[in-house]
């Protein structure tokens, strides 16, 4: 049986928590969400913001940013 994106959501919330390096950020804009999850210790930080948090508030205006991501 598969289980639903939420339900993958869930699981991995769980097998995480309590880890002191799990970041967990929300971006909002226009009606659009988009949450990141990842573990700082094993990716570039700043990597992270300069090519997804920072562009996805510049493409999201234009309806790109899937584009920008593809």
């Amino acid at each position: 049986m598969f289980k639903s994106n939420q339900e993958m959501i869930t699981d991995i919330k769980k097998e995480l928590t309590g880890s002191p390096d799990l970041v967990n950020q929300r971006f909002e804009a226009d009606g659009k969400v988009c949450e990141l999850w990842y573990i700082s210790s094993i990716c570039d930080v700043e990597k992270i913001h300069n090519d997804l948090y920072v562009p996805f508030y510049e493409e999201i205006e234009n309806g790109e940013y899937m584009n920008y991501l593809l």
